[in-house]
């Protein structure tokens, strides 16, 4: 699984566990965070890589 794929799949659980109210208010907040680490991680190695092959 990629880890877009992967991401994609934690913030849909997240997502739910919000929504039925199943994760208390600091739960929520430290998971999106996670998210959105993850998410600039992602950007970063895209960018990156473009870099590379703009520079080749």
């Amino acid at each position: 699984m990629t880890p877009a794929a992967h991401l994609e799949r934690y913030l849909s659980s997240l997502i739910q566990s919000v929504r039925s109210e199943t994760l208390s208010g600091e739960e929520g907040t430290r998971a999106a965070s996670a998210v959105i680490v993850s998410i600039e991680h992602l950007v970063a190695q895209d960018i990156e890589a473009y870099t590379r092959r703009r520079s080749a």
